[in-house]
């Protein structure tokens, strides 16, 4: 009996370890059963080996193909303070055959706060950076205009402060008092340590 044993165990061993080696030709997978959710594909051995069956079936659960959907969103309404959420409506614009022709957004009023706190912060920096980007542009223009008119300068930079993130530029002219005069320009200490580099390489080369 225990010798019956032991040989029925080395035969599973033999036709496990015989089927660690088989090599199968996979087929297509087959279109989704919608009552089991699975799709499956016949997959046919390579080479005739010993322990290893001639075709063979793999499963698989279906992979849900997300809709594409484009909707039109609408304004958000005011918080709930009973939810505390916010909702809007959204149409759709375009989109697959099984997309809603409605649907409704939610967040929390946290969240919205968060969010759009972020993005009027980023706006600010935005206008910001733009209208930094033309007073030094009027600057450059101003000192180029000096120039051709024979007016030489010095200029100094102030520390940054730390408060307002701002260095003051003050120029100091030779000649005609007069004609060569220029207002001091504020700039912030990012757009002063940008010169600062771009002077650095200059001086380099």
């Amino acid at each position: 009996m225990k010798f019956q044993v032991v040989l029925v165990a080395v035969v599973l061993v033999a036709v496990v370890a015989g089927k660690k080696g088989c090599k199968y030709d996979k087929g297509q997978w087959g279109p989704c059963d919608q009552l089991t959710n699975e799709m499956k594909r016949t997959m046919t051995l390579k080479e005739a080996k010993e322990g290893c069956e001639a075709t063979m079936e793999q499963t698989r659960e279906c992979k849900q193909k997300r809709a594409n959907c484009k909707y039109t969103k609408g304004s958000w309404g005011e918080c709930d303070t009973t939810t505390n959420m916010r909702s809007r409506s959204m149409t759709l614009r375009r989109g697959d055959p099984e997309c809603a022709q409605t649907s409704t957004q939610t967040i929390s009023c946290e969240k919205y706060d968060q969010i759009y706190k972020m993005k009027d912060e980023k706006k600010k920096a935005r206008e910001l950076m733009k209208a930094e980007k033309r007073l030094i542009k009027d600057m450059q223009k101003k000192l180029k205009e000096l120039h051709k008119m024979g007016c030489t300068y010095t200029e100094e930079v102030s520390e940054c402060n730390q408060e307002t993130q701002k260095v003051r530029k003050t120029f100091t002219f030779s000649g005609d008092t007069n004609t060569c005069v220029m207002d001091p320009v504020e700039i912030s200490c990012t757009m002063q340590d940008k010169f600062n580099k771009i002077k650095q390489r200059k001086e380099q080369f």
